[in-house]
């Protein structure tokens, strides 16, 4: 009987341990896709800044009547 009042204490230790393990990983993958989304959106307006003037310079050439299909 000693023994199993010892053992529960460890065993809910380790299981504890290994939680929070699981849960620092979690958090070092989240940080990690959240630095990738950070990323995605800044190449995002990039290239919404680059399309935006490409239209805008398309519509001047075409405007002009330079801009022929």
């Amino acid at each position: 009987m000693g023994l199993v009042l010892v053992l529960i204490p460890i065993v809910l230790m380790i299981i504890g341990i290994v939680l929070a393990n699981h849960i620092i990983e979690t958090k070092i993958i989240m940080n990690n896709l959240a630095d990738d989304i950070v990323a995605l959106e800044v190449e995002l307006k990039e290239l919404e800044r680059k399309f935006d003037f490409e239209i805008k310079y398309r519509k001047d050439l075409f405007d002009d009547g330079r801009y022929n299909r």
